[in-house]
């Protein structure tokens, strides 16, 4: 859902600034497998100063979002802050920017800030999603949660990927 500011009051004079601060609803978001629920709209606050080349927002956006745990499944709540920049230039204005420098336009004195503050908060999600950072797991053989119940299994030493490593080194010994 667009975020639309108007940018009379920002444009006309170099080095003039405005102050932005609001929410934002948000939607699910998939990074492949691992699915992050919007428990809270983004909160934002940005700076949007005239740099004479266009506009430059900057601050810092924040939601909380519900995902699963990687290594044991368990839902739990996350809170994901992001530094949120943005660059928005009038239509033709753009020629003489390097071709790399990301953009989006001007419209009808107007700018969306939404795409700025959703992708901020995307970036800074997490890669795998960990309730704890000493989280267990779930049992390979058994299948218990290893947070709430110690198993009995053995550790499946053949089922490594580096087990066939140990027949090229000999056994070290004590000097």
């Amino acid at each position: 859902m667009p975020y639309l500011f108007v940018t009379r009051g920002v444009l006309d004079a170099l080095s003039d600034s405005r102050v932005v601060s609001d929410t934002l609803d948000l939607t699910e978001v998939r990074l492949g497998e691992d699915v992050f629920t919007p428990l809270t709209p983004a909160t934002f606050s940005l700076t949007l100063s005239n740099t004479g080349a266009g506009i430059v927002a900057s601050g810092t956006a924040c939601a909380t979002f519900r995902t699963r745990c990687v290594r044991c499944l368990c839902e739990y709540d996350t809170d994901v802050d992001a530094e949120v920049d943005g660059f928005y230039v009038e239509v033709g204005d753009d020629v003489d920017l390097p071709e790399e420098q990301e953009r989006e336009f001007i419209t009808d004195e107007r700018i969306d800030l939404e795409p700025a503050v959703v992708q901020s908060l995307v970036l800074s999600l997490p890669f795998a999603p960990l309730h704890s950072p000493d989280c267990a797991g779930i049992c390979p053989s058994c299948g218990v949660d290893r947070n709430e119940v110690a198993c009995a299994c053995a550790p499946d030493a053949g089922g490594s990927p580096f087990a066939a490593l140990k027949d090229l080194f000999g056994v070290e010994e004590d000097v």
